[in-house]
């Protein structure tokens, strides 16, 4: 039977963090890593691992498949987040009135039905918190098929107050970034890529600052370019 790289055993998470097997084992065991237990061993979603790698400042090497979606032009960072836009002013006082607002205020073509972006934004956050730490979310969808997305596209939301999203670092959310993605690798390429540039403060700081849809582009153009030029292949 093929093997679901959407799960991940101890052996490849201790490659995927460069870390021993050993200690992926004890924080399994201690429930400081999200994992599933099961007949075959401990299991790790491979999902919830970039996120937590991320939350953590842990750097996390990429698959192949990963890799060629981050080098394909449609898929970078910059080209998903022109196709979704910027928007400011998110109103919403807790998850599920932001996840609300978010459903609202997305666009799709062909059109999809708000409340079905909605269930899924919300099914994924009840597995766990999309909240990455330091302010930021990066809600999607539960099942990445669900929508039909014909190519990715992130949607950066700017919360006119921070929400509590039970993120690792108990830090309120302020900048939320909506992503959908056509499959799983081009999901995990561009969650993995825009989890390391907000690992960055200067990052960070800066794209907060920014007041226009504009400015926000062209700070992750740039930063997107000087640090991933060599893995793109590209000048």
């Amino acid at each position: 039977m093929p093997r679901n790289h959407n799960w991940l055993n101890v052996a490849d998470v201790a490659r995927l963090l460069q870390i021993p097997v050993v200690k992926v084992q004890r924080w399994a065991h201690q429930g400081k890593i999200p994992c599933k237990f099961s007949d075959q061993g401990v299991r790790f979603r491979r999902e919830d691992l970039v996120l937590w790698a991320h939350s953590h400042d842990l750097t996390i090497m990429p698959s192949h498949a990963e890799k060629a979606g981050c080098r394909d032009r449609d898929d970078r960072l910059f080209q998903a987040v022109a196709a979704g836009g910027v928007e400011f002013d998110l109103e919403g006082k807790d998850v599920y009135s932001v996840l609300e607002a978010v459903s609202n205020r997305l666009r799709f073509d062909p059109p999809v039905p708000r409340d079905r972006v909605f269930e899924e934004l919300l099914a994924r956050e009840e597995l766990a918190s999309t909240g990455i730490g330091r302010g930021v979310a990066i809600p999607h969808p539960r099942n990445m098929c669900a929508l039909n997305v014909n190519r990715p596209r992130i949607t950066l939301f700017y919360l006119r107050q921070p929400v509590d999203f039970a993120a690792v670092d108990s830090q309120p959310v302020d900048l939320l970034f909506a992503m959908f993605s056509p499959d799983n690798p081009t999901h995990l390429g561009l969650l993995s890529r825009l989890g390391y540039l907000l690992r960055r403060e200067d990052f960070s700081l800066h794209l907060r600052g920014c007041r226009l849809p504009e400015e926000a582009l062209a700070m992750i153009r740039e930063n997107e370019k000087t640090i991933f030029s060599g893995l793109d292949g590209s000048g």
